[in-house]
């Protein structure tokens, strides 16, 4: 789930979501959060009345379609709905085709459309146009079963079907998204 509320109607993101499942010292826990090759990220908490985006990793809320979607969402986004922050459902596993060759999580660098990164500033797109090569000119990215693969940045971007299947939930490559795209 990229963006959900939870029990008491605090608002967070995946990364809170992720990180309650982590330790019970949270606050020892966040550098799982921050990745070490990226120099200039600044302090990340998420613990916060209005949460701020993860300055490292993204999550691939909306696959090679846009964000928000105006239908069917092809990434792990269950229906979020932009115009009500609080809510947010999550995607059934069973509603990912090929899990482990679905990308989940990749190095991002995310881009904002206001002063403080936090979420009523502009969306992007999807997570293609934010991933960041900070890892000898390519990402890692981890997959819906867990595993982790390295690619350079034009790999993770070829505008093949082979590329393309691997960021949305039915696992087809969609060309029609394509222009959403780097």
């Amino acid at each position: 789930m990229w963006a959900a509320a939870d029990p008491g109607s605090t608002f967070s993101l995946w990364d809170r979501q992720l990180l309650a499942l982590a330790a019970n010292n949270t606050n020892l826990f966040i550098c799982l959060f921050i990745c070490p090759a990226d120099k200039p990220a600044p302090k990340w908490t998420n613990i916060v009345g209005l949460p701020q985006r993860n300055p490292c990793y993204g999550y691939n809320m909306a696959g090679t379609g846009r964000y928000p979607a105006t239908g069917a969402s092809l990434g792990l986004d269950g229906g979020f709905d932009r115009g009500r922050y609080g809510g947010g459902t999550c995607l059934a596993e069973s509603q990912v085709k090929v899990p482990s060759d679905m990308i989940a999580l990749a190095d991002c660098r995310p881009i904002s459309g206001g002063e403080d990164n936090d979420l009523d500033d502009l969306f992007p797109i999807n997570l293609l146009s934010e991933l960041a090569p900070r890892h000898n000119q390519g990402e890692n990215s981890v997959f819906c079963d867990g595993h982790v693969e390295y690619a350079k940045h034009a790999a993770w971007l070829r505008k093949s079907d082979r590329a393309r299947q691997r960021w949305n939930n039915d696992h087809q490559p969609h060309p029609e998204t394509w222009g959403n795209n780097p």
